[in-house]
């Protein structure tokens, strides 16, 4: 928490400069976008790891309409709403930490659109008392062995690589295991269909 404030000022002296880079000279103006980014990156870390040390809290469920949000998400990424689709007789109003689950889905479909070559589809589904969102990408997939560990706190390297991810401190995959663990489900990397990969959260029906 100690962060924040001094990051904040950083955050404002940095849009100060980003504004007024026509009056200087080029490697004064790409000094400043540089700062600028550096900036906002380093906010978006302490953010992750802040997010990361409230884990240990339970999720506080409330009746949540899933496609409504998964369609919020979308929208909220200029992605079209039709990228979520139901199964027939799915019952989409979930018992739901509202703020939690809409980061899981926050975080994987910018890992699509990031480091898997784009959103392809959110399937919300229901069989044999499990719940299921599939958030499928048009990317290079994930490798078997790397599927036991993409989950894994500030995991890069070959994962990383494989999926186009140039930058990012590897925390968005472990913040989506976080809250659906806190929820008693589970969240694992497949392979979608035709190619790509799939990143299935399952939920216990019965917790309603």
């Amino acid at each position: 928490h100690e962060l924040r404030s001094p990051l904040q000022t950083l955050s404002a002296a940095a849009s100060v400069l980003s504004r007024h880079t026509e009056g200087m000279n080029p490697r004064a103006a790409a000094a400043a976008s540089l700062v600028a980014g550096e900036v906002g990156r380093f906010q978006a870390l302490v953010s992750d790891l802040l997010e990361l040390a409230r884990g240990d809290q339970p999720a506080s469920l409330e009746p949540t309409d899933v496609a409504e949000l998964a369609r919020a998400v979308c929208r909220a990424r200029g992605l079209p709403a039709s990228k979520v689709d139901i199964q027939p007789g799915t019952e989409v109003v979930w018992p739901l930490d509202r703020r939690r689950f809409r980061q899981a889905l926050i975080n994987l479909a910018d890992n699509a659109e990031r480091h898997g070559g784009g959103l392809c589809c959110i399937h919300i589904g229901q069989s044999n008392g499990v719940r299921t969102v599939d958030v499928d990408d048009e990317g290079p997939g994930v490798s078997p062995p790397d599927r036991h560990i993409i989950f894994d706190r500030f995991v890069r390297g070959r994962t990383a690589g494989a999926r186009g991810d140039a930058d990012g401190a590897g925390l968005g995959l472990a913040l989506v295991h976080q809250h659906i663990t806190a929820h008693g489900g589970t969240i694992t990397a497949l392979t979608r269909p035709g190619g790509g990969a799939r990143f299935r959260i399952e939920l216990p029906a019965e917790s309603s």
